[in-house]
C-alpha cells in the first residue's frame, strides 16, 4: 500500500493520500484521496478516477476494488432519503432520481449509499434438499461465509515463533458462479452447493436501514458552493412535487436546519413576550411596551434588507442572530422613552419635552449602535475560516441594527407624541376647565 500511495501522489490534482489495512499481511484495505480545489486541477474527475483506478490495478493484483466520491467541505453538499417497501424498488429507482437531479443547475454530482459496483450472492435454499440431505441451513451458511471470506488473524507458531495468519481460499468461489455452484459441502455424499440451493449476483448496497417500515437509502448531492442557496431551493422544490413510487424527503443538515427554524421561531416568540413582560412591569402600563416594541418589526425588514443585498443565505444561524437581536434593537426605544418620562414635567408641554429628550439622547443611542456594529464587523466580512457560521449572524445582527434604529429614533417619538398628546391636552383641558367657570361666576 506504501508503493500504491507513492505513485497516486503525483497524479495531478491529487492533494494527499491516506490509507489503512489491518495488519501488514491484510487482504483489505482503504485509501482516501483528497483533491485539490477544482480551479487549481487541469482534468477532470472522472479523468483523476480513471488514473487511479488505474494506478490501483497496475500496483495492487486485487479481486474487488469499490470506488466512491465525496467531499470535506460540507457547503457544497446536501442530502436526501429515498424509502421504498422493498429494497429491489429502492435500487431500479435511484438511477432515475439521480437523473433529474443532475439535470438542476449547479448540481456536479450524486452519490447514493450503495456500494457502486459492489456485487454480492443472493442464495436461495431449497427446505425439501436440505431436509433429504440432513443438514441445516445455518451449517451450510457458516460455510459458505468461511470459503468467502477466509479466516483472519489466526495465531499459529512457526519454528517455535508465535505469530498471525490468515487463511485464504481460492478467489474462483468469489468470482466465479458456476465455482461456487460446485463447492464441495460433504466430501462422504458427494454434496455440493448446486445440489441444495440456486444463486443469483446481484448488486449490494452498503448498508440496510429500515425506518417506519420502509427501507431507506441516503443520496448526496453534491454542488458548486457559490449557487448554494439556488441549488437547494431547487432540490428541495423537486423533492416537494415529486410524484413517483418512492418517497423521498430532505435529510441531513437541510433536514436538521427545516427542524432548527420551527424551534428558533418559538424562541423568537417567547423572547418576544419576555420582553414585553418586563417592560410592562417596568413602566407599569400597557401603551409604553407596545409603543417600544414597534421598532421590532423594523428590525426584520433591515435584516431581509440585508440579505438581499449580500445575496447570502438565510439560515439557522441568521435565525440566532434575530434572536439575539431582539434585546439589543428595543435598548435603544428604552433610553428614549426612559428619558422622556422621566424630564415630562421640566417641559412646557409633551412635544417640547420629545424634542428636547431626542436631542439629548440620540448621540448615546448612534454611538452605541455604531460601536456594536465595528465590533461585528471582522464577522461580517468573514475574514476567518469559520466565515460560513459567522456571517449570517452578523449580517442579521448588523442590518437589523441600523435600519431600526434610524427608523425608531424617528417613529418613536412621533408614536409617543400619538399616544401622550392625546392625554396631555385632555389633563390641560380638564385643569382650565374650572378656571373658565370661575371667571363666568364673577362676572
Amino acid at each position: 500500500m506504501d508503493d500504491t500511495a507513492k505513485q497516486l501522489l503525483p497524479i495531478d490534482g491529487v492533494k494527499e493520500v491516506l490509507y489503512w489495512g489491518r495488519d501488514t499481511n491484510t487482504s483489505s484495505g482503504s485509501y482516501i484521496i483528497l483533491f485539490e480545489d477544482r480551479k487549481d486541477m487541469e482534468q477532470s474527475d472522472d479523468d483523476m478516477k480513471e488514473q487511479i483506478q488505474q494506478t490501483i490495478e497496475r500496483t495492487i493484483p486485487y479481486s474487488f476494488l469499490s470506488m466512491g466520491e465525496g467531499q470535506g467541505d460540507t457547503s457544497g453538499q446536501m442530502s436526501i432519503s429515498l424509502s421504498a417497501s422493498t429494497m429491489e424498488e429502492l435500487i431500479q429507482g435511484i438511477p432515475a432520481i439521480k437523473e433529474e437531479i443532475g439535470l438542476i443547475t449547479g448540481v456536479t454530482g450524486t452519490q447514493a449509499a450503495l456500494t457502486e459496483g459492489s456485487k454480492e450472492w443472493m442464495i436461495e435454499f431449497s427446505r425439501a434438499q436440505l431436509a433429504h440431505h440432513r443438514i441445516t441451513r445455518t451449517e451450510v451458511e457458516q460455510y459458505i461465509s468461511l470459503v468467502l471470506n477466509g479466516v483472519q488473524d489466526i495465531d499459529v507458531k512457526i519454528d517455535g515463533f508465535d505469530t498471525k495468519a490468515s487463511i485464504e481460499f481460492p478467489s474462483v468461489y468469489r468470482q466465479s458462479s458456476d465455482a461456487l455452484y460446485q463447492l464441495p459441502i460433504r466430501d462422504d455424499m458427494n454434496l455440493t452447493i448446486g445440489d441444495i440451493a440456486s444463486l443469483e449476483q446481484v448488486d449490494s448496497e452498503s448498508s440496510r436501514v429500515r425506518k417506519d417500515g420502509n427501507y431507506e437509502i441516503m443520496l448526496s448531492i453534491y454542488f458548486d458552493s457559490e449557487v448554494r442557496a439556488q441549488v437547494i431551493s431547487n432540490v428541495t422544490d423537486f423533492v416537494h412535487m415529486y410524484q413517483g413510487d418512492m418517497r423521498i424527503a430532505l435529510s441531513g443538515t437541510q433536514q436538521q436546519q427545516a427542524e432548527g427554524f420551527e424551534s428558533l421561531l418559538v424562541a423568537v416568540a417567547i423572547s418576544f413576550v419576555t420582553v414585553f413582560l418586563i417592560l410592562t412591569v417596568q413602566f407599569n402600563r400597557l401603551r409604553l411596551p407596545f409603543l417600544i416594541m414597534a421598532s421590532l418589526p423594523f428590525a426584520m425588514i433591515g435584516v431581509a434588507i440585508g440579505f438581499l443585498l449580500t445575496g447570502r443565505e438565510f439560515d439557522i444561524m441568521a435565525m440566532i442572530g434575530i434572536v439575539m437581536l431582539v434585546g439589543i434593537v428595543v435598548n435603544n426605544a428604552i433610553v428614549l422613552i426612559d428619558f422622556i418620562n422621566k424630564h415630562r414635567v421640566d417641559y412646557p408641554d409633551v412635544f417640547t419635552a420629545i424634542i428636547e429628550g431626542a436631542k439629548v439622547r440620540v448621540r448615546p443611542i448612534l454611538t452605541t449602535t455604531l460601536t456594536t456594529v465595528g465590533g461585528l464587523l471582522p464577522m461580517f466580512l468573514g475574514v476567518s475560516e469559520a466565515s460560513a457560521f459567522q456571517t449570517p449572524i452578523a449580517t442579521a445582527v448588523i442590518f437589523g441594527l441600523l435600519f431600526s434604529t434610524f427608523v425608531s429614533l424617528i417613529l418613536v417619538p412621533v408614536l409617543y407624541y400619538f399616544f401622550e398628546g392625546g392625554r396631555d391636552k385632555k389633563l390641560h383641558q380638564a385643569l382650565m376647565q374650572p378656571n373658565s367657570a370661575s371667571e363666568t361666576s364673577n362676572f
